[in-house]
């Protein structure tokens, strides 16, 4: 393999990132000098003993990892990915662009299965390293890097046999730039720009408003969300501000855009959060790896996430914690009970609107594959009434919230 494109020909992979074809020779370089250490029995049992990142899949890791050791191309592919991600903002840029070799017809599938893990074990005393030297507490070190091992048994439910996605190691980009903690139950992804199209406004008494900025409208929802496609229908939702007040269409209580402009004065109002300003974005991992999601264990994460955030990171003054989620849309205040987990994570944020594709539930809650809506599973009330939801045409949208900050 002197190329890599000789290599990924060999691999049967179709595409790659055209810079891969630059920086060939110096990670083939590395490899002669290094070998395959990420696939070496002391280095993964090394890494386990310190962090659990094969916890309850070390017989599969490691047989993934004897097949690599003895596959030439694959410990060669395997270097190269690992070369690539060194220049982080190059790497997000192609990481789209990245088809791992399958299994060929055949042959075993462990390795094939496992290439994106052992891409990323090297690095993960750099994460453990970054979180120290931060003064991250160890038991929050230790749950933030769980992901890996909680992303083996992800890919596992979804596809029968143990490994890492490339889903999950898409994800996972995020704690290779120190991006994120997980905090008791919930992740805490920092370094980070609002992007919502509202700004929020505070009153002398602290009263919250939300103002539509900038963005198309239909019926209170963000024009081209699904349902929500009717040109004819829509309308400009421009923010306006004077000298004297702000003005827009404020969001509703149920998280929708009211049809009705207002005005709110700037003696009375202040501008708390805009578009690009640095927030906290809150991720739910999934209940199937991780606690209960009850309102008391939400709240001693939220509790625990801003005093580590204000001792370990005080040089990221973020203005709001926000979440992004089919868990925001305020129809399922509708179909849950009031005293559900679901609907009391809900009533922590205040909701509004976003742009959204209504597929996002089928990824987190129903997660395997299916052909037909009929196909659907209903082994939890949720899952029932979201399916009967869809049967009726109707979507769950991907809404945004802000946290109501106690």
């Amino acid at each position: 393999m002197s190329t890599a494109a000789d290599l990924m020909r060999q691999l049967h992979v179709d595409h790659y990132p055209a810079r891969w074809d630059t920086i060939f020779a110096k990670a083939m370089a590395d490899y002669q000098r290094e070998g395959a250490c990420f696939a070496s029995v002391h280095f993964l049992e090394q890494l386990n003993q310190s962090y659990g990142v094969m916890q309850g899949y070390e017989q599969a890791v490691l047989e993934a990892a004897k097949q690599i050791r003895e596959d030439t191309l694959l410990t060669g592919y395997i270097q190269l990915l690992q070369f690539a991600m060194r220049d982080r903002k190059a790497f997000l840029q192609e990481i789209s662009e990245i088809s791992p070799p399958q299994t060929p017809e055949g042959q075993p599938s462990e390795a094939y299965d496992f290439i994106l893990f052992f891409a990323l074990a090297p690095m993960i005393e750099g994460v453990a390293q970054a979180m120290r030297q931060r003064g991250v507490p160890d038991d929050i070190c230790l749950d933030t890097l769980k992901a890996l091992p909680e992303s083996i048994n992800q890919t596992h439910f979804l596809t029968g046999r143990p490994g890492l996605s490339f889903r999950y190691f898409n994800w996972f980009q995020l704690y290779l730039d120190h991006r994120i903690l997980k905090v008791g139950r919930l992740n805490f992804e920092f370094f980070r720009a609002f992007n919502g199209s509202v700004k929020l406004f505070r009153n002398k008494k602290q009263k919250p408003c939300l103002l539509m900025a900038d963005c198309r409208l239909q019926d209170g929802m963000v024009f081209g969300s699904p349902g929500y496609q009717d040109e004819e229908q829509a309308l400009d939702a421009d923010f306006r501000e004077t000298e004297s007040y702000f003005e827009g269409y404020p969001v509703r209580s149920d998280g929708l855009a009211d049809s009705s402009r207002i005005c709110l004065p700037k003696t009375e109002w202040h501008l708390v959060l805009e578009a690009g300003d640095p927030i906290v974005s809150v991720h739910i991992p999934n209940a199937r790896v991780s606690s209960p999601f009850t309102p008391e264990i939400c709240d001693q994460s939220y509790q625990q996430a801003r005093a580590v955030l204000a001792s370990c990171y005080p040089d990221y003054p973020y203005k709001a914690i926000i979440c992004n989620s089919w868990l925001m849309d305020p129809q399922l205040k509708q179909m849950l009970s009031p005293k559900s987990n679901i609907v009391s994570f809900q009533n922590r944020y205040l909701p509004y609107p976003r742009l959204a594709t209504g597929q996002g539930v089928f990824s987190f809650v129903f997660v395997r594959p299916f052909k037909k809506l009929e196909d659907l599973p209903e082994q939890t009330s949720l899952e029932r009434a979201i399916k009967r939801h869809y049967l009726a045409g109707q979507y769950i949208y991907e809404q945004g919230g802000i946290f109501k900050a106690t």
